[in-house]
């Protein structure tokens, strides 16, 4: 009694969804940290022994760390230090956050050139940032857009009567045609007439098929016609590229577009990574007869740039939605320029060499982003 009468109430219900969304981007920003610390070099860090033996190894120390296993030199078993550990863990600041994110923010060319050529310990490494990043966008996506629905455009109008007589026109054509379909699979036929019976199955499945695609769109009020569905079911295929499989992924990501859409925000979490390697070859194509720019050179200004794009859409996620045409607006325009100033700064070009590449870099930006969706909605139909 309990139990049913506490979900009963739509408040409560209501307050526990919001509360479970903040828990889970609570639970998504630690892990994403928690990684982001993992692939950190531990450069800058110490502690404050500077003698005796290391815990770890028995290693006498001649600085705050063991020069052999790298443990600080002086531990603690506090309350305190645990939080504290925590807290540092999730962080990673000891100063090096709030030198890294002022510079990615406004002068991204300088923060690039200069771990590129090798101040490591001052920064936050590329990819132990954009860990972080990519967890922090999809915790403030939790927080903000969890609890909303995924399509709040898509409004099923089904108490319309319009609507109902259609729907149960069609659910009609579609007992019938189950009801022959069952007639078929009872049919025993000889060897001759095998052909004609595995035609006309194949027959009523399309029937079946192309019925349930006019369903889906008749629910949204769109208006279709249920005898050509039955005289035409090839015509209501929803993509025919030749191959089956994909197209029956598709036809059932349209029957269940919010599933579709938490696949792709599962394989987000997972695949954002892709966007590094499938960037990177177009930045080379950039500067393709400059030797002396790398691959490494590359992967740093896109982990970077990606870094700021990510920590841009967190932002412009929690923020209220009346202010997120003037957040667009401003990105606009302030993103290009970030890109000119990474471009100019990152590699040392002249003015004219930066802007000469920022539109076609620009162009390579928005085919990488192409490229990282098309390969999550495929990983997303299966």
């Amino acid at each position: 009694m309990g139990f049913s009468s506490h979900y009963a109430n739509p408040l409560k219900l209501a307050s526990l969804c919001c509360m479970s969304e903040i828990f889970d981007a609570a639970g998504d920003l630690t892990t994403g940290a928690a990684i982001a610390h993992a692939v950190e070099p531990a450069h800058g860090e110490a502690g404050a022994k500077s003698h005796g033996a290391c815990y770890n190894c028995a290693t006498m120390l001649i600085d705050r760390h063991c020069h052999v296993c790298g443990q600080k030199g002086e531990v603690h078993r506090t309350l305190g230090a645990f939080w504290h550990d925590f807290l540092h863990s999730i962080l990673h600041f000891d100063g090096k956050f709030f030198r890294t994110l002022p510079l990615l923010a406004w002068k991204p060319g300088e923060l690039t050139r200069r771990y590129i050529y090798g101040e490591r310990a001052k920064f936050v490494s590329p990819l132990a940032l954009f860990l972080f990043s990519i967890f922090l966008l999809f915790a403030a996506i939790s927080v903000s857009g969890g609890a909303k629905n995924a399509f709040p455009n898509v409004k099923v109008n089904i108490d319309n009567p319009d609507t109902q007589r259609k729907l149960a026109e069609i659910d009609a054509a579609i007992a019938r045609q189950k009801a022959e379909l069952t007639e078929l699979s009872q049919m025993k036929s000889s060897d001759q007439a095998a052909p004609e019976l595995a035609a006309s199955t194949a027959a009523v499945q399309a029937r079946l098929k192309a019925l349930g695609i006019v369903r889906t769109l008749a629910a949204d009020g769109v208006h279709v016609s249920v005898n050509e569905a039955l005289e035409n079911p090839d015509g209501w295929k929803v993509t025919d590229t030749g191959s089956p499989r994909f197209d029956a992924a598709v036809e059932n990501a349209m029957k269940d577009p919010k599933l579709l859409a938490y696949k792709l925000k599962s394989n987000g979490y997972k695949y954002s990574w892709a966007l590094i390697p499938i960037s990177v070859p177009f930045v080379w194509l950039l500067f393709a007869w400059r030797r002396e720019f790398k691959l490494f050179d590359h992967a740093v200004f896109v982990t970077y740039s990606l870094c700021f794009m990510s920590f841009l859409l967190a932002v412009w996620t929690i923020l209220p939605e009346a202010t997120w045409g003037i957040i667009v607006a401003a990105a606009a325009l302030y993103v290009p320029f970030h890109l000119f100033r990474h471009l100019k700064g990152g590699y040392l070009l002249s003015t004219s060499g930066a802007l000469i590449r920022l539109p076609i870099l620009l162009v390579f930006c928005l085919i990488a982003l192409l490229l990282e969706f098309a390969l999550l909605f495929y990983l997303g139909l299966d």
